[in-house]
Formats: C-alpha cells, structure tokens, sequence
C-alpha cells in the first residue's frame, strides 16, 4: 500500500473515531474481547475484522466479519438432555 493511501485511512479511521465517540482502547478492546468470543466457537482463518458506523439517528451500525474453517463442536445443557444424561 502507497504511503499516502496509508495515510488517507489512518486519517479516516482517526476521524471516524473522533465522531463515533471511542477511543483506540475502547476499539482494541472491543475487538480482542469479540475475537476471543468468537474463537470459542469457530477455528479462525485469519484475523477479526469490525467496523463501526454512527447513523443519521444516532444508533451505531456495527459490523463483524471473520473467516472460519470450521464450527467448534461441544455440548450444551439441551444437547445432553436428548441424549440421556
């Protein structure tokens, strides 16, 4: 990536924060809590990516994505039930 495409959307992710309201803490944190969430659940292919967007009326868009090879298989309380425990 170009040094100033690189600048551009350090500036725009700065700005975007600035307008969302959070800090850079508040995002990592985010961020690392929902990718250990997620992994609990998944095998992840790579990293969490999240985006957060403030709309006209006031509520945040926020948007997660992620690539999984696989869904991590356990029991759940339901799960034993039907199986005789």
């Amino acid at each position: 990536m170009k040094p100033s495409k690189m600048t551009y959307e350090r500036m725009k992710n700065m700005l975007v924060r600035d307008k969302l309201g959070v800090s850079d803490g508040f995002m990592q944190v985010y961020k690392t809590e929902l990718s250990r969430l997620t992994a609990d659940y998944f095998n992840l292919d790579g990293n969490l990516d999240m985006k957060i967007e403030l709309l006209d009326d006031g509520e945040y868009k926020v948007q997660i994505e992620f690539v999984a090879t696989e869904t991590k298989g356990f029991s759940v309380t339901s799960d034993m039930k039907r199986a005789g425990w």
